[in-house]
């Protein structure tokens, strides 16, 4: 299947302009539903963490699942006596929230649906979100279900892309991971000053393994500080050693734990 034109217009499909987007950008982040803005501004307008093609993740989202991702591992942190700066956390989280919208996007032109795998794990995600604030839940779930969301819904988009629903996961998966990195290649995709992340497209390898996959996933976004790292995937690992002892030793509005 080939890929259709990417609209460019997405602003003007909403009825907003850019103006627009500056006024409304903090309300509307305030629900999850609204997590992130049509877009269609060059670069980044008041109020948005990352830009991602035609949308717009706004900074009230981000804070809102950095908060919750904190909420959630600081138990096990202070039990290690050990930390993690909110820096770290608010990249993980602004990492899924971007690839998830850039996802997302994809997704819809290929119409693809989340799969089965996704949907338990909305579910067991809500049940570990029942010892978090009721305000902080939704969040919670939203961006540690990227997680699955991206690679599960990868697999899907490869499967519209191969014309074979019945072809191998990996082979699926790697075909959607191409056209992923062909939109971030091909579409704006800007992250605020203040998270410090740049796109860093790799090639895919002809026949990947799964494990190759999934690196490649967690490797499009890069710190611009080459001497951090993004756990991606569980906030707990950047609290290992040294790193996590000097982060115990920040401020305590400067980290988690």
């Amino acid at each position: 299947m080939s890929r259709a034109p990417r609209p460019r217009a997405a602003l003007s499909r909403a009825g907003l302009s850019c103006a627009g987007l500056s006024r409304l950008a903090a309300p509307v982040a305030g629900a999850l539903g609204a997590a992130v803005l049509l877009a269609g501004c060059a670069g980044l307008q008041p109020g948005a963490a990352v830009v991602v093609g035609d949308e717009v993740v706004t900074e009230d989202t981000l804070s809102e699942a950095s908060e919750a991702l904190c909420t959630y591992f600081e138990p096990q942190l202070e039990q290690q006596q050990q930390a993690v700066p909110l820096l770290e956390v608010r990249r993980s989280a602004a990492v899924l929230l971007a690839l998830r919208s850039a996802v997302e996007q994809l997704a819809e032109e290929y119409d693809a649906s989340p799969t089965s795998d996704f949907n338990r794990e909305v579910v067991r995600l809500r049940g570990l979100a029942e010892t978090l604030p009721e305000d902080e839940r939704e969040a919670f779930v939203e961006v540690q279900s990227a997680q699955v969301y991206v690679p599960t819904t990868l697999s899907e988009i490869g499967s519209a892309v191969l014309g074979d629903e019945q072809a191998d996961l990996t082979v699926r998966t790697a075909a959607g991971l191409r056209e992923l990195a062909d939109f971030l290649r091909e579409s704006e995709v800007e992250f605020s000053p203040s998270i410090g992340m740049r796109v860093e497209v790799a090639e895919i390898p002809e026949e990947p393994t799964l494990e190759d996959v999934n690196a490649l996933i967690g490797g499009f976004f890069q710190p611009t500080d080459t001497s951090a790292s993004v756990p991606v995937t569980d906030l707990a690992v950047a609290a290992d050693g040294d790193a996590g002892q000097a982060a115990a030793a920040l401020p305590a509005e400067q980290r988690c734990g």
